[in-house]
């Protein structure tokens, strides 16, 4: 039985990101502070839309329960979680924007990259 290669990997070639600009990873992100500042804001969305779901669902839990207090409860800690979580997200968004002003000074926002 013999093996054969799927693919061959030169790792000493630049990964071309768009063959029109000839922009490559390094000249993209130069640093990982940079992959960083496309990540965050995306990961507040994805928090927030988590927090969205879990209130739609609390709130569907409960008028669905028919007043079942097991129901009631069940939804009413679903919408306590996702009330807390909200809290973390806006506490992590306002650490996030303190801690680029302390380090970085006023002109720099973290959160909005110039890419």
């Amino acid at each position: 039985m013999s093996r054969s290669l799927l693919a061959v990997v030169d790792f000493k070639q630049e990964l071309i990101l768009n063959s029109n600009t000839g922009a490559t990873i390094d000249s993209k992100f130069p640093n990982p502070a940079s992959i960083i500042n496309v990540f965050l804001p995306n990961i507040f969305l994805f928090g927030g839309l988590i927090i969205f779901v879990m209130l739609v669902f609390g709130g569907i839990t409960i008028v669905a329960s028919g007043g079942d207090p097991k129901g009631l409860e069940k939804g009413s800690k679903t919408i306590q979680t996702a009330l807390i979580g909200f809290l973390l997200v806006i506490g992590a968004y306002w650490i996030v924007q303190i801690l680029s002003l302390v380090f970085f000074g006023a002109g720099f926002d973290i959160l909005n990259p110039a890419i």
